[in-house]
């Protein structure tokens, strides 16, 4: 959904019957990994085909280390206001270059998160601000549970 010059994300649960929290990207990163990936070509002004605004910055020479960078500039961001974070989650597998760091408020939560940019169908990471519904009974998820949470499921 245009929000301005930025795309918020709108988190429904699976009915789409309600909006349960929202996601504002502040990172993408592209990497060409897979043999099905396209290679990015440095003429092309905007490769892959989607960026989010064109307030966006473009650093094609910006590895997975940057990328880690952004994302810890915006966890500090938010610990500067809210404290510490109640859970910081490194991914679901040995093999994750994802970082979660989630702030529970009341029956939300908030993160800052890395992980599947679902606007391109997955072809970027993101890092991401995003509040979500969480009921304040249950404890944080992580790992997959966290990850699928974030992806629309794993709660009404």
């Amino acid at each position: 959904m245009p929000a301005g010059e930025w795309n918020v994300g709108v988190i429904v649960n699976r009915k789409g019957a309600r909006v349960r929290g929202f996601s504002v990207g502040f990172a993408l990163f592209y990497e060409a990994d897979d043999i099905w990936d396209p290679e990015p070509d440095p003429d092309l002004i905007e490769f892959p085909q989607y960026i989010p605004s064109d307030i966006w910055r473009i650093d094609r020479t910006a590895g997975r280390a940057r990328f880690r960078t952004v994302w810890e500039d915006g966890h500090r961001t938010v610990a500067q206001r809210l404290g510490p974070p109640n859970l910081i989650d490194d991914g679901w597998d040995d093999e994750s270059e994802w970082q979660h760091a989630v702030w529970r408020l009341g029956a939300r939560l908030l993160i800052v998160a890395q992980g599947d940019d679902i606007t391109t169908y997955s072809l970027y990471d993101e890092a991401s601000l995003q509040v979500i519904d969480y009921p304040d009974d249950r404890p944080i998820p992580t790992g997959w549970d966290l990850h699928s949470l974030l992806m629309g499921s794993g709660q009404e």
